[in-house]
């Protein structure tokens, strides 16, 4: 499997900005109300009550080494939301409309930095509602999977992920989160003064392989505007 997901890097390339931090080789993506945890950054939309963008990196040390959280965890308001003033889901809302809690950054990515670090995946800033397709949530599990073998192949990647919301979103019954249609993750990695991409759309519905729903960065970006 990890000769396939190799070579499906060099379909798409671009120049490196000199803009690189920790989690966002390209600089920060655009939209939402910036914020920055030691795991990733994030752009929220308080009127979706959902992160437009996170991104971060992946690096070996970032994954397949101990829990420093251990323990069942459930999504939080985060405080820096509430620092700013701006509204937020509740940690039951997903529970009381029968949507399941996709991470961003999944738990098993974001190692080897603390328990402060981990804990910072449960944030609602970290969260979108999916519905209850269980197959949906294999792919994406599966493709979260496929960044650590990146992530070890190559040394390091970056990750930018979100929703995709269509023309008239879904408000759950609380009113305070907005269901999205589909779900993309972009995968980058450095090439000398360039790097490569691999990207994803991936839906509510979404079943079988992940090549399926291969895309194209520019894609993703024509249906976030991210």
């Amino acid at each position: 499997m990890k000769r396939t997901w190799v070579l499906f890097f060099l379909f798409s390339a671009a120049v490196l900005s000199a803009a690189e931090e920790e989690h966002a080789i390209f600089g920060k993506s655009i939209g939402g109300f910036s914020f920055k945890h030691t795991g990733y950054y994030c752009g929220y939309k308080a009127r979706l009550g959902c992160s437009l963008w996170v991104s971060y990196r992946v690096k070996p040390g970032y994954f397949g080494v101990e829990r420093a959280l251990q323990g069942g965890q459930s999504p939080y308001v985060d405080p820096l939301v509430v620092q700013a003033a701006l509204s937020s889901p509740r940690a039951d809302d997903l529970k009381t409309a029968g949507q399941y809690p996709l991470y961003f950054l999944p738990h098993d990515n974001a190692l080897g930095r603390g328990a402060e670090c981990e804990k910072e995946v449960y944030s609602l800033l970290n969260v979108a509602p999916s519905g209850g397709d269980e197959q949906m949530r294999k792919l994406w599990s599966a493709l979260n999977a496929a960044v650590r073998e990146w992530a070890q192949a190559y040394k390091e990647v970056w990750v930018i992920t979100g929703p995709i919301f269509g023309g008239s979103p879904t408000t759950l019954a609380s009113g305070r989160i907005t269901m999205p249609d589909a779900f993309y993750k972009i995968v980058i990695r450095k090439d000398g003064d360039a790097v490569k991409t691999i990207a994803f759309n991936i839906p509510q519905n979404a079943s079988g392989k992940l090549a399926s729903y291969l895309t194209t960065m520019a894609s993703i970006e024509k249906l976030t505007g991210v």
